[in-house]
């Protein structure tokens, strides 16, 4: 116990402590020194003969500093400063390597960041790995997920064996006004125990009650905190207040917790007014497990109940609850991105790191007869490579340090070109994130210091002293081999970085030439959702919609204007079942998938520019019982047929039939790589929607019409918000910007790692040919040519090409396969990305090795004869 306190003190005391000995060791030798005086001995001789019979001051010091366990910080601190010497007498060295580690760092700590906030943090509840999402899916009718029938979520609710808690929500948007002001906002409807299942409590009064989800129930409603917030300034006084939603006053009773912000940051929630109808399959369910309870055993559970319940509805057969975590949901298909990301940006940081360790060694290669010195006047080899690690332990906590700094600003930067991030996603440090960095630095550590640390070292020698004639003239292959498979791997890493970057692209590239069967040019589009208190009949609501298109055509910049229920990428849908009239081609046990269905006015096809492939449109006249079909669904009923004069109704309905009267070609409605749903085309003036999606066919560019159609709306009616005015250009945009941004972005990390290994090969080729500046001199004395030393340099640089082609292609191959499911359309082994992959790369290695071979032959053959 006593040795440890000593040795804490000599740790918090080091300056007293040292002062202390210093003052005894100078009493020790004042005191000898007088001894030596009183005997007749000159001064000079007397203070030579007492540290004579003293020792080596220090020496003694030195033991005193181990005994007490303070000796390795005076190592320590005396290695940093030969570090931060040899940094400052090598500015260009210390730059180079920081700025290669840090941008490696940097690119990590961006995407890593991106991919802890999403995908590795917890949702803000309690005990989130309790909560699953609750669906329900179809093959038969060719849907993943159906949205919840409101019965069998009450029949899971009630028999269920293995949930703590269980919920449904519908969620959409609402209209929502408070003294003057009025916006079309995210709400959801809720039941009543939602908030009880995240495990959140009301920032501001009180939840909804069992008792406030029937039919005639109160007008009340939950706000969320950043509407309490923006809105009423987060005035408490809120509670009892009145806001309007969709034309309805609704009295305030609570605001929602920051943390309320699964799946999207609602602005309000409403209690379900009543039980939907048991044939409606919408919204979704969440469910708390208990403790101890597995997915699996949640699924079988549910799937129990369900069975129990098919004789109460023959949908339960072609029907099956969905169990899954909550996350799994909403991210399943996006972690594939995030895992390509981030597995470009740790190639980077490979390649990063094996162009420091190239620099690193090849620095301590040109330092060997400073080492080989200090090892001849006595330095242990532990002590070279401590000093050594010091640097690089410097090295990488600059590198960490820069590249931290430049990742949170590109960070901040990234965050806004991804405005519809999850709203629970946060980016601040965590222990992930500082684990992360630490670790990174600690692999820049090891790369730039121990592994060519150790291999120099153990061939640190005194020989090493020996001038530079004499290092050439003895050519240190092995360690030239290090170099060159550091930099082989670089550009193995490059190649598959590379080609992975060109399969991505090129299947954007693809992507971006599907034809998404309509004309995107010069259409403005936007919504309008009105309320049922003020627009209570079909006719009311075709008269609004007939009256706005006749204000809009009036304009004289518009060619068109029309409406349907729901337009393409808007990532809308609406579905249906339909029969053929004699039945489906299969039979009974056919496949009989959701028909997406659209409800819109005959102009909407001239409008948005969808053409037919058969038969025609709508008119003003000619509407009653006809539907138009897309090419999907008349090769599904009808197949080899003319389906114009084919007659469809709702299944199993006794609705009067509709006649087919075109086939309208397919519309990519979700998006450019979705498949195309079979789909229908129902006349608006029929059925009368209260919310509706309009598009506009502009003269000019559309976005300027954009104030006008305010107007003309506020004019109209001016309690009605103007919903997602955008072009469908920007949509169609939108819908490929996830691909767009991994593409890019792996494309970018692409270049700097192709930036990286040519800078990697140029050093070391560079390094041979300096190595070999001898052999070049009495080869062009003995009469050799250029061009032979030209090739032997640029031979050099193509070895290690080859042998970097050889592990880059057939990695950039398996990754290929590895990312299968993204590359539309493209090969995960195309071969014309092999080749372009490759001559690209060779070509920049031809141009990095073109300096080195040049300086080779311009070797003055006098001055290296003169050298020997």
């Amino acid at each position: 116990m006593k040795m440890m306190l000593d040795r804490i003190r000599a740790l918090l005391f080091r300056s007293r402590i040292d002062r202390e000995m210093n003052e005894e060791l100078r009493a020790h030798l004042e005191r000898e020194t007088e001894q030596n005086l009183a005997r007749g001995l000159p001064p000079d001789e007397a203070r030579y003969a007492a540290l004579r019979a003293f020792g080596g001051v220090e020496q003694l010091k030195e033991r005193e500093r181990e005994a007490r366990g303070g000796l390795w910080i005076d190592h320590t601190l005396r290695d940093l400063r030969m570090a931060l010497r040899q940094l400052v007498k090598a500015p260009g060295f210390a730059l180079a390597a920081v700025l290669i580690l840090g941008i490696g760092i940097a690119g990590n700590t961006v995407v890593f960041s991106l991919v802890n906030g999403i995908y590795l943090r917890p949702i803000p509840f309690p005990q989130p790995e309790q909560l699953v999402d609750i669906d329900i899916t179809a093959p038969k009718w060719n849907l993943v997920y159906t949205g919840i029938n409101y019965d069998a979520f009450e029949a899971w609710r009630q028999e269920n064996q293995t949930f703590a808690g269980m919920a449904h929500w519908r969620g959409g948007a609402f209209n929502l006004a408070i003294a003057g002001r009025s916006e079309h906002l995210p709400g959801q409807q809720v039941t009543h125990d939602l908030a009880e299942v995240f495990g959140v409590q009301p920032a501001l009064g009180r939840m909804f009650r069992a008792d406030e989800e029937l039919r005639g129930g109160p007008k009340i409603a939950l706000i969320g905190y950043h509407l309490w917030q923006e809105w009423f300034a987060g005035d408490p006084a809120v509670i009892g207040k009145t806001i309007t939603v969709d034309s309805e006053p609704h009295e305030i009773i609570g605001v929602l917790p920051p943390t309320a912000v699964f799946p999207s940051r609602a602005a309000v929630w409403l209690p379900f007014a009543e039980k939907p109808n048991r044939q409606g399959w919408a919204g979704n369910a969440i469910g708390r497990l208990k403790p101890g309870v597995t997915v699996e055993q949640a699924s079988a559970d549910l799937l129990r109940i369900h069975r129990a319940h098919i004789p109460d509805a023959k949908e339960y057969e072609v029907t099956s609850p969905v169990v899954q975590p909550l996350l799994w949901r909403y991210l399943g298909r996006d972690r594939t991105i995030g895992v390509v990301l981030q597995g470009a940006v740790l190639v980077l940081l490979l390649i990063a790191g094996a162009n420091i360790a190239g620099l690193v060694l090849a620095r301590t290669l040109a330092r060997l007869p400073e080492l080989g010195l200090r090892a001849a006047l006595g330095a242990s080899r532990f002590q070279l490579l401590r000093q050594l690690l010091v640097e690089s332990i410097v090295l990488a906590a600059l590198g960490g340090a820069a590249g931290h700094l430049l990742g949170r600003w590109l960070l901040a930067g990234a965050l806004r070109l991804f405005p519809d991030l999850p709203a629970w996603s946060r980016f601040d440090m965590d222990w992930r994130f500082a684990a992360f960095i630490i670790g990174l630095t600690a692999l820049g550590v090891l790369v730039a210091g121990l592994i060519p640390a150790r291999h120099v070292l153990s061939r640190v020698d005194v020989r090493s002293v020996m001038g530079p004639a004499a290092q050439q003239a003895t050519h240190p292959a092995s360690r030239l081999a290090t170099l060159r498979i550091l930099v082989v791997g670089e550009i193995a890493l490059a190649l598959l970085l590379l080609f992975v970057a060109g399969l991505l692209g090129r299947a954007f590239l693809r992507v971006q030439q599907i034809n998404p069967g309509v004309q995107p040019e010069r259409r403005l589009i936007y919504g309008l959702s009105l309320p049922s208190a003020a627009y209570r009949d079909n006719a009311s609501r075709l008269a609004f919609f007939e009256q706005h298109l006749a204000r809009l055509r009036a304009l004289p910049d518009v060619e068109a204007a029309s409406v349907s229920t729901i337009l393409p990428f808007s990532g809308t849908h609406s579905g249906s079942f339909f029969e053929p009239e004699g039945g489906l081609p299969g039979g009974p046990d056919a496949k009989s998938p959701v028909i997406l269905t659209r409800i819109c006015m005959p102009e909407y096809f001239a409008t948005i520019g969808i053409t037919f492939a058969a038969g025609q449109g709508f008119t003003e006249q000619n509407w009653h019982y006809k539907i138009i079909v897309n090419e999907t669904l008349a090769q599904l009923f009808w197949p080899g047929q003319n389906a114009v004069g084919k007659r469809m109704r709702s299944r199993g309905s006794n609705d009067p039939w509709l006649e087919v009267v075109g086939v309208a070609r397919d519309v990519r409605h979700y998006g450019l790589e979705r498949e195309v749903r079979p789909g229908v085309y129902v006349p608006f003036h029929a059925m009368p929607q209260a919310a509706a999606g309009v598009v506009v066919r502009t003269r000019g560019e559309p976005e300027a019409l954009a104030p006008t159609v305010r107007t003309l709306l506020q004019e109209q009616d001016p309690s009605l918000p103007l919903m997602g005015i955008s072009t469908l250009e920007k949509m169609i945009g939108q819908s490929l910007f996830l691909r767009r941004m991994y593409s890019g972005m792996t494309v970018l990390f692409a270049l700097v790692a192709v930036a990286m290994a040519m800078a990697g090969l140029y050093g070391i080729v560079a390094y041979v040919v300096g190595q070999r500046t001898r052999e070049f001199g009495i080869r062009l004395a003995l009469g050799a040519p250029l061009r032979e030393l030209l090739r032997l340099v640029l031979r050099e640089g193509a070895r290690l090409a080859a042998a970097g082609f050889g592990f880059g292609i057939p990695a950039g191959i398996l990754a290929g396969f590895a990312l299968s499911r993204l590359l539309y359309g493209i090969r995960p082994w195309d071969p014309l990305t092999i080749v372009a992959a490759t001559l690209l790369l060779g070509l920049i290695v031809g141009c990095a090795c073109l300096a080195p071979a040049r300086r080779a032959a311009r070797v003055n053959v006098i001055e290296v004869l003169r050298n020997e």
